[in-house]
């Protein structure tokens, strides 16, 4: 979405809103790496989960933006965390 509307933007906005980006997704990929040595993470590239947790945020915005309730959005969340964080992830290889 952010990527989408960068055109409409100034561009000391867009460099802040890059860098908060950038924050997000390091945060994402700190917290995969983390769990891997837990051995509590879905067999997958970190950047590549990263990612897709990053697009789990966008996604939850945009409901909200639509409408949608938390209730339904924290559901919707908490499976796909739950799909990339589990124990014994060996199960899924």
């Amino acid at each position: 979405m952010m990527a989408a509307l960068s055109e409409q933007l100034g561009c000391s906005t867009l460099k802040e809103l890059n860098k908060i980006r950038a924050d997000i997704y390091a945060a994402f990929f700190h917290c995969v790496e983390r769990s891997k040595l837990e051995n509590g993470f879905l067999g997958m590239e970190s950047d590549v989960a990263a990612y897709f947790l990053e697009n789990q945020h966008i996604g939850a915005m945009r409901m909200q933006k639509e409408g949608i309730s938390n209730e339904t959005i924290a559901k919707v969340l908490s499976f796909s965390f739950k799909m990339v964080f589990q124990k014994n992830s060996n199960q899924y290889n």
